[in-house]
């Protein structure tokens, strides 16, 4: 196998020159190697009889030049040396010669081969193998070997002996690459491109290499520096427009690198079928190991999808990365080249001209860039002989060849009449073309431009069109790209005035809507026609005008019935918009069962299905994440499903939002940054970069935050939004505010507000600017923000009120109601700021929650390592044990503090309040061990904790261990109907397995019979060295058996207090609950009601003994589920005895009512569905501002729920 693998490197290893034809196949037999070539109309310029075909004094020549160019190759080290070669592996196409890389036969063959004259020499007596005598001899072979066989292989096609010199001196092996090289090189040029190599700070560094249209030249160039970086072994690799060359080039120069497992899974790649997401994985894994590469790459703006996907990876990583490029509109440092025009005089050219009109004809047909697949489809379609043709435009110049495409100097085109005969074979090409075109090709482009020299605008504009929906459905193109081809369409559609196409303005706004691109459109109106009203809602929200938009979609429908699609789509539109402005969604929207039980008829379908439950997804994130986690997971799916992967950077965005705080937010906005690179969708990948720079600033990774700031405001500002720069602006802001720098923190909210209110956007930055002024202790200046701008809805939401509230406070009883408020809504947004800065007056209010929350979230924050929040919660807490006057726990708090301090790097900000702790070295008392911190959390769990929240430790424990690209924990427990999970569940069930190749683990388990689980995470990461598989082993091991014990114990626990046939709490459970919400301060001085239900199935007896006692259990399941499910967290449900359950919720009695009455509307409605009868039941509904103690207020909802029985069932009863 090895030294088959090692053929296989070595037939690929000849990518440098665009001369050797690549294999794109190879197979292995048990007898025998077959090796496929894709070949373009090239030819043997050895006859099937083995004669040489009649070559031209210039043909020779020129295959001279080619074997030289190939001497030069190999002496640089720029492709491999070989010790033999044969007249069989030369190929001619229009006077040009190409080659197949040569098979490299053991010595012990070529002696045999030796004897066989008929093998080595032709019937007309010339040598047709060239062997080095020295490998013939010892078997081992070098550059010389090269030279010597080259220089053999010239001296039979120079008959005038004009390359004598050089031939002497490849056979000698005195030749030098000076003596090579056909076009003279700037030794200082060449001296400046590689210092910039060497000297480049930042982390991507794109240089370019301009030579005025000359391939060949930036090759030469590229040639030398490929050689002056491969001497020192450094990394660099030539791409071209070939992601598959990054294998070959690793292959060759680092073979010695790479290990056993390494070099054989590469080398698979090169002659099977290998996922470019599998192998790429791999590829950052080892150049990691390199510290730094160098990329040479034909085109950055326009290359291969995978060449693009690959760089954006290498952007977004931590590898250090110079491009060197031929081709590039921003890079970041150019060198020009110098390159003498040939210029020809009127009359010399009129003179060739008409001496090639004939031959012309192919300048004619395929323009001024072509290359030989071009001149194929031409030959086919005219008749005519293309390569003869092109043959005869090489001789005289007009046409050159430059690295494998032909390209024409010259402006013909004034000589070039118009005719019908031409105009007839360009719609041929067309149409030929249009049969070639994938997603994957710009075949599409050649068709579109072959229509317009037919004068057939309309289907070119058409082509153009099919062209980017193409593109925007496969992703196989860059937005810039697809819309530089929309414009083209345009500019044909408005001159045929057929500019109102609804085509191409729904392609206009689909690209900006989807990557954000299309700036040279902005000048483009809609048609004012009923057509386009799904497109003016959507250019409105483009736009960023969303009560605009909202108003235009109402009024649309209000006033039109239309098919359920578009209605829809409108309405997603539509509450996008209000989302975006109101920070939540209307009531005016669809009902989420119809979003969920939406049929997919087709993939057009499964977007809107997909959108849909991504809005609803995204909307419920910071007030209901587990549901959702829910919605988004329903989206994840049909966007997987059906490729949508411009809403995939939008759903994992929203995971991060969800996870907001853990440190699974910063993997899933990776994520989507990761996805949003490899599609190109530039525009689309700042949000999820900004939210990422959000997350950054609360684990305080402040260096890496600044990196990110410096990428915004640098190489992505011109595709900022508004609201994108806003937001950016309150970033920065809210880093000076936490570092308490005011006057910066102030220029930063002030330029988001400027731009906030020219723009029409909501105000966020009223938010910022209020917790800034608290942060840097001008309460006054707060309260001013507070009262000017009381209407503005911006400080009305996301728990934004209760801040606000607090900050108004007149007094004591006024404070304590909104801290009360606050603390027992759902939120949990501000927490570490709250109780920083109101720490006085929650310890003058409420001292013993004060001191929960505070012991709660110092242990939240430091399993989440998110050190900018923990340092808050615990200058809070220095605060609070100042105030009970402990000085002991007073002093280790400061401790914690300086050390948190030193670790973010921003000691100079804290220097003043804890200079007398900063003089300990904290160095000294780093853990090196990771496993070890991860013992300390697991152990110093409190054992009365949720599951759900030890999911969410053990998912951070699992993230900071494996650095993995997905997480999915889940627990589920038959007994009590418990189940929880965390992070995004894998799509296909398997067995468990851990793989190293790369690294994935799939644990699923039994903690006893009735309950399991599932720990899955994956990476792109290989473990190849069995010292880094036993690590990984160890820790699984570990964690499992510490997994699986936490788990075990929170179950038991969980089952002596539920009711095993509902999974709801049982009555002594309940009655735990109960006491705890009516002990909360606010509840105790009628601040605040708790209202209590009793519900009790109507008939149940009747069912039982009608349909018997396993559907009478049925019943019980299913309207213990729906009253869980209804109640959610607004309090909690038991099953009270029998067919009786109970629950508490911290509402009014009238909310309560409301909800009850809710769900027995509901069970009316869906129990025959699910039954198969009719089922209904009953409520008695009390409250505490009607009882204080907990027995007389169960008494009450119990008296009331006899009252509703006797007066007829299936009703609420409250009074």
């Amino acid at each position: 196998m090895n030294d088959f693998h090692d053929f296989v490197v070595h037939l690929n290893s000849y990518t440098f020159s665009k001369r050797f034809i690549l294999p794109v196949a190879v197979e292995r037999t048990d007898e025998s190697i077959v090796v496929f070539f894709k070949y373009s109309g090239e030819k043997h310029i050895i006859k099937s009889s083995g004669e040489l075909v009649s070559l031209s004094y210039e043909e020779r020549k020129k295959l001279v030049e080619s074997i030289l160019r190939i001497a030069k190759f190999v002496l640089l080290g720029n492709i491999p040396p070989f010790p033999a070669i044969s007249l069989f592996d030369i190929f001619m196409y229009a006077g040009e010669f190409f080659f197949r890389p040569p098979v490299i036969f053991t010595s012990e063959f070529y002696k045999q081969l030796m004897d066989s004259s008929k093998m080595i020499k032709s019937s007309k007596g010339f040598i047709c193998v060239f062997v080095d005598e020295e490998y013939i001899k010892n078997g081992t072979y070098d550059k010389n070997s090269t030279m010597r066989i080259l220089g053999e292989m010239i001296e039979l096609f120079d008959e005038n002996g004009e390359k004598a010199s050089i031939v002497s001196k490849l056979k000698s092996c005195s030749v030098t690459v000076d003596d090579l090289e056909k076009d003279m090189l700037s030794d200082g040029t060449l001296y400046k491109i590689i210092s910039e190599i060497t000297s480049a700070k930042k982390n991507y560094t794109v240089v370019q290499i301009d030579t005025n249209g000359y391939y060949r030249l930036f090759k030469d160039y590229i040639a030398r520096i490929d050689y002056r970086f491969t001497e020192k072994n450094e990394a660099i690799f030539y791409i071209g427009d070939d992601f598959t060359n990054v294998l070959r080039q690793l292959l060759l120069k680092k073979r010695d690198e790479l290990s056993q497992e390494e070099f054989s899974g590469l080398v698979k790649c090169l002659y099977s079928v290998c996922k470019f997401d599998t192998v790429v994985g791999e590829l950052i894994n080892i150049f990691k190991r390199f510290g730094k590469i160098i990329l040479i790459v034909k085109d950055v703006d326009e290359p291969h999808y995978l060449v693009r996907r690959f760089l954006e990876i290498l952007k977004n990583s931590e590898i250090k990365t110079v491009v060197l490029t031929y081709k590039s509109k921003q890079p970041d440092k150019t060198f020009s080249i110098e390159v003498p025009k040939k210029n020809l005089s009127d009359k010399d050219f009129e003179v060739k001209f008409s001496r090639m009109a004939e031959d012309l004809f192919l300048v004619r047909v395929l323009g001024k860039e072509f290359d030989r697949q071009d001149l194929m489809i031409f030959s086919s379609v005219t008749g005519k002989d293309g390569e003869s043709m092109l043959r005869n435009l090489l001789k005289e110049q007009i046409v050159r060849s430059d690295d494998g495409e032909y390209i024409v100097d010259y402006d013909f085109t004034f000589q070039m009449e118009d005719n019908a005969q031409l105009k007839l074979i360009h719609e041929m090409m067309a149409k030929e073309y249009s049969r070639h075109i994938s997603p994957y090709n710009q075949y599409a482009l050649k068709a579109a431009s072959h229509y317009m020299l037919a004068g057939r605008e309309l289907s070119a504009a058409v082509t153009y069109l099919k062209f980017v929906k193409v593109g925007l459905e496969k992703y196989t193109f860059s937005p810039s790209f697809l819309s530089d081809v929309l414009y083209r369409a345009y500019e044909i559609l408005k001159k045929s005035s057929k500019d109102e196409s609804y085509a191409f303005h729904k392609l206009r706004l689909e690209l900006q809507n989807r990557a954000g691109i299309g700036f040279e459109f902005k000048d483009i109106q809609l048609p004012e026609k009923r057509i386009f009203t799904y497109l003016k809602a959507l250019e409105l929200f483009i736009e960023e005008r969303y009560l605009d938009c909202i108003s235009y979609t109402d009024n649309i429908l209000r006033s039109f019935e239309l098919p359920k699609y578009k209605s829809l789509q409108l309405s997603f539109i539509r509450e996008r918009a209000y989302l975006s402005y109101y920070d939540k969604l209307s009531n005016a929207g669809p009902d989420l069962e119809e979003i969920q039980s939406m049929k997919i008829w087709n993939e057009k379908w499964a977007e809107l299905k997909a959108e849909w439950l991504w809005l609803i997804g995204n909307a419920l994130v910071y007030t209901n994440r587990k549901k959702a986690t829910v919605y988004l997971n329903q989206a994840l799916e049909i966007a997987n499903q059906y490729n949508l992967k411009h809403l995939l950077v939008s759903i994992y965005n929203s995971f991060g939002m969800v996870y907001d705080g853990y440190l699974l937010s910063i993997m899933y906005f990776k994520e989507a940054l990761r996805i949003a690179g490899e599609i190109g969708y530039t525009r689309r990948s700042l949000t999820p970069r900004l939210s990422l720079a959000r997350e950054l600033l609360y684990f305080g990774k402040f260096k890496e935050l600044f990196t990110e700031f410096s990428l915004l405001e640098n190489s992505l500002k011109d595709y900022l939004s508004y609201s994108d720069l806003s937001f950016l602006y309150r970033l920065h802001g809210m880093v000076y505010s936490y570092l308490h720098r005011y006057e910066e923190g102030l220029k930063y909210f002030k330029k988001a507000f400027e731009i906030e209110s020219e723009k029409n956007l909501p105000h966020h930055s009223l938010r910022g600017l209020i917790l800034h002024e608290m942060l840097c202790g001008n309460r006054e200046n707060a309260k001013e923000l507070i009262q000017k701008y009381y209407d503005n809805p911006a400080i009305h939401t996301r728990a934004f009120e209760y801040f606000t509230a607090m900050i108004l406070a007149k007094d004591d009883k006024e404070f304590f109601r909104a801290w009360n408020d606050y603390i027992t809504s759902n939120y949990t947004l501000l927490r570490e700021e709250i109780l920083y800065l109101f720490t006085e007056q929650i310890f003058k209010v409420d001292k013993e929650r004060l001191a929960d929350e505070l012991d709660r979230w110092d242990s939240f924050y430091t399993s989440e390592m998110t050190k900018l929040s923990l340092l808050y919660i615990l200058l809070a807490k220095q605060k609070y044990y100042e105030l009970s006057r402990n000085e002991m726990k007073h002093d280790l708090v400061k401790l914690r503090i300086a050390r948190i301090v030193f670790d973010l790097g921003i000691g100079k900000d804290f220097n003043q309040s804890l200079k007398d702790s900063l003089f300990i070295d904290f160095r000294k008392d780093t853990v090196e061990n990771e496993i070890i911190d991860t013992l300390e959390i697991l152990k110093s769990i409190d054992q009365k904790i949720g599951l759900d929240e030890f999911l969410r430790i053990f998912s951070n424990i699992l993230i900071n261990l494996f650095k993995p690209q997905h997480v999915f924990v889940l627990v589920r427990d038959k007994k009590t109907n418990l189940s929880s999970s965390i992070g995004i569940a894998p799509f296909d069930e398997k067995k468990s397995t851990v793989r190293f190749d790369p690294l994935e683990v799939y644990i699923k388990d039994n903690v006893d019979k009735d309950s399991e689980y599932l720990i899955f995470f994956s990476s792109n990461y290989f473990m190849l060295s069995e010292k880094d598989k036993k690590d990984v082993w160890d820790k699984i091991i570990l964690l499992d058996e510490l997994f699986a014990s936490q788990v075990r114990g929170i179950i038991y626990r969980e089952r002596a207090t539920r009711d095993v046939l509902t999974g709801l709490y049982n009555r002594w459970r309940f009655l735990e609950i109960l006491q705890e919400y009516m002990k909360e301060p606010a509840v105790s001085q009628n601040e605040k009601e708790i209202s209590v239900f009793i519900a009790d199935i109507d008939n149940f007896k009747k069912i039982n003994d009608t349909y018997g006692h396993l559907t009478g259990d049925i019943v019980l399941k299913n309207i213990a589920a729906i009253l869980k499910d209804s109640i959610e967290e607004k309090g909690t449900v038991a099953r009270y005895g029998g067919e009786e359950f109970v629950g508490a919720m911290k509402v009014d009695k009238a909310r309560c009512v409301e909800i009850c009455e809710s769900i027995r509307k509901v069970i009316e409605k869906i129990s025959y569905d699910i039954f198969g009868f009719q089922v209904t039941i009953s409520f008695g509904v009390a409250s505490s501002s009607e009882k204080h103690n907990i027995t007389e207020l169960i008494g009450l909802a119990d008296k009331r729920l006899y009252i509703a029985k006797e007066t007829g069932k299936n009703r609420v009863c409250f009074s």
